[in-house]
């Protein structure tokens, strides 16, 4: 229950906003939701991956069984919709990785929105210097744990780049990107 605008009103759906409950009994749901939805599909995805409110898909069954099964997937439950975001060129993003679709096998590396501003906390900033040094590795652990190889090494240099814009000192940056 709650109260607004000198009126009491009951919730009837979902969790409570705040409550440190609410993302573990949500998660709870959408386990439960999920089951269920698959269970009763027609056609099953290969992979079905969620964190939060996304999923990420692998799809084998063509482009003109996806719409009936997104469908599906809407109508199990009134107050739960998917929308969809398909792969373009061979790539789709999911949070903030990019996944890469080469023949049969996918790669991965680091994805940002086109509002992204690689704008961090400046190194002129009144934080602990192991404040300052955590986001850079923070950073370089993504960078080893999403990509492979020569996006390893683009990502490094794009974080070096980076962080000497945001006033850090290129030999700082380097010493903790290679660490």
């Amino acid at each position: 229950f709650f109260h607004q605008n000198r009126r009491f009103w009951e919730q009837k759906d979902g969790v409570t906003m705040g409550s440190p409950l609410s993302p573990i009994v949500a998660d709870l749901f959408m386990e439960s939701f999920e089951q269920e939805a698959l269970n009763s599909a027609n056609d099953k995805p290969k992979l079905w991956v969620r964190f939060v409110d996304n999923t990420f898909v692998i799809w084998q069954h063509g482009l003109d069984k996806l719409e009936p099964f997104q469908q599906h997937l809407n109508s199990v439950r009134k107050s739960i919709k998917f929308t969809m975001e398909t792969e373009t060129e061979g790539k789709l993003p999911f949070l903030d990785v990019l996944v890469k679709r080469d023949c049969s096998h996918l790669t991965t590396s680091v994805f940002r929105k086109k509002t992204h501003t690689d704008h961090y906390l400046h190194y002129s900033s009144h934080h602990h210097p192991r404040t300052k040094t955590g986001v850079i590795s923070c950073l370089r652990h993504r960078a080893h744990n999403l990509c492979k190889n020569e996006a390893t090494k683009t990502e490094l240099h794009h974080l070096q780049r980076t962080f000497e814009l945001n006033g850090y000192p290129p030999r700082l940056v380097h010493n903790v990107l290679h660490k």
